[in-house]
């Protein structure tokens, strides 16, 4: 094991910089749809469509003043996020980036599945999240376009279907990707753990306190 060497290619194809990596090393299908919020998401989704029915608005005007809050809303809430991802991907001093790295070497050399290092993994969750945030926030805008256009049709039970879809998918858009910044704030806590256990560990081991 001592002497094994390690394919400069095989560490490469580790750190590509493109949307598929950053899938994969963020576990997307596990981490895109976070099941706790979705429930929750559904579930306060379905009760607040249920509850326009006794609305004197009609969901078009409903839904055209839900999008006047959350375009300006969303706008903020990336530029949060992209400031949480930025931080994210300084964390940890040199120290502690080489002891990861020697973390990472070692599931290299012993061949196993999950071969990406702990900083790969936070980032690429803030980014995902991101990411997220990003298309609803494009979505929103598409939506307010199109209705800025005030396309008509002449069928009244279509035009209610439609908009009757469209308030749910807005809203559960909205309540989703707000919880997601939970998730942000739960791992930066995660990150601040990460690095307090490292520094306690390494002053721990200089005073020879800790057992191994």
């Amino acid at each position: 094991m001592e002497n094994k060497k390690i394919d400069y290619l095989e560490i490469k194809e580790l750190y590509k910089g493109n949307c598929s990596q950053l899938f994969l090393i963020a576990d997307w299908k596990k981490n895109l749809f976070i099941k706790s919020y979705f429930i929750i998401s559904i579930i306060v989704t379905l009760l607040l469509t249920s509850i326009t029915l006794f609305s004197s608005l009609e969901n078009k005007k409903i839904i055209e003043k839900i999008l006047e809050l959350v375009i300006p809303f969303f706008g903020a809430l990336v530029g949060f996020s992209l400031s949480g991802f930025i931080i994210s991907t300084t964390f940890g001093d040199e120290k502690m980036i080489n002891k990861i790295s020697r973390i990472q070497i070692n599931k290299i050399l012993q061949n196993k599945k999950d071969k990406f290092s702990y900083l790969q993994k936070v980032s690429s969750k803030y980014a995902l999240i991101v990411i997220i945030q990003f298309i609803f926030l494009i979505i929103f805008l598409m939506v307010y376009f199109i209705f800025l256009m005030e396309l008509k049709t002449t069928c009244k039970i279509l035009s209610q279907i439609v908009n009757t879809i469209g308030l749910f998918v807005l809203i559960f858009m909205t309540l989703y990707g707000t919880l997601l910044t939970l998730q942000f704030i739960i791992n930066f806590f995660t990150i601040s753990q990460s690095r307090n256990l490292f520094f306690l560990i390494e002053e721990l081991e200089r005073l020879e306190l800790i057992e191994k």
